[in-house]
């Protein structure tokens, strides 16, 4: 609700800046406070059984979002150009706030990019049999499933 007030205020405010309207309705429409964002951090047991529990697939993922950070996004469009040629860190140039940045990879993510080289199937880090994953919707939501996690999102 609040985003969809803020837009019409804007959308009117416009409207006058043009002439379009004599004046805006929703001028002395205050926006109540947004509620702080959701968070739920998932404590080690349940990193292991979402490991466990996940295919051969997604594993790889859950385990380079737990070392590093990144955002789903980021990960499904790593490329190996990205990774530095040491495995030491990678080059994110694609982000959702669309500023590059360089992420530091840990032993446990090296370990990870190096299995992923060996099976090295194209120009992504985590593919499907060869193709770019465009989603892990279905395989993400079963693999909570089987590990017993509720009220968890990547």
């Amino acid at each position: 609700m609040h985003g969809e007030i803020a837009l019409l205020k804007n959308i009117f405010a416009v409207a006058l800046r043009w002439g379009v309207v004599g004046k805006n309705p929703l001028r002395d429409v205050h926006l109540l406070r947004e509620p702080p964002p959701r968070v739920r951090y998932l404590a080690p047991a349940e990193i292991e059984r979402l490991i466990f529990a996940a295919p051969r697939h997604l594993a790889p993922i859950i385990k380079i979002a737990v070392c590093t950070g990144m955002r789903l996004g980021e990960i499904l469009g790593l490329k190996w150009s990205d990774v530095a040629p040491d495995r030491t860190s990678m080059r994110l140039l694609r982000t959702k706030t669309g500023d590059a940045r360089v992420v530091y990879l840990s032993t446990s993510a090296r370990e990870v990019i190096e299995e992923r080289r060996a099976i090295r199937d194209g120009p992504h880090v985590f593919h499907f049999r060869g193709k770019k994953i465009g989603s892990i919707n279905t395989a993400w939501r079963k693999t909570l499933r089987l590990a017993g996690i509720e009220d968890f999102r990547f």
